[in-house]
């Protein structure tokens, strides 16, 4: 699944990919790990189905999603899943709607002052 994101990103595809590939998974029971699964998702969003078999076979976004990964521990400081960043808060694992709506809140106030300047 993560470097064929990384093909349907580059399409413009990445959220229908998502939302299909979790589909998929949850809805429909579909092993996910089979590259024939996957492509038929690709199919699917109207992505090239041979070339997006043959990009995961050929490890095509490999260093992609390597560097990806890399972005996310060392940039992002990303260490538990999920992880929400809303301006300069960091919610890890499952925060509440509350906490969630408070830290938006704060970023929209912020960015009000900001304009105000």
């Amino acid at each position: 699944m993560r470097e064929g994101f990384h093909f349907a990103k580059k399409h413009g595809q990445e959220s229908a990919y998502v939302d299909a590939v979790f589909k998929a998974y949850w809805e429909d029971e579909k092993d996910i790990s089979q590259i024939e699964v996957l492509a038929e998702i690709a199919d699917s969003l109207h992505l090239d189905k041979e070339i997006f078999t043959r990009i995961l076979k050929d490890r095509t976004f490999e260093q992609v999603h390597k560097d990806s990964l890399v972005h996310a521990y060392e940039d992002a400081h990303v260490t538990k899943v999920p992880t929400l960043k809303i301006g300069i808060r960091i919610l890890q694992r499952f925060a509440s709607k509350e906490t969630v709506e408070k830290a938006l809140l704060h970023e929209h106030s912020a960015k009000l002052e900001d304009r105000e300047k």
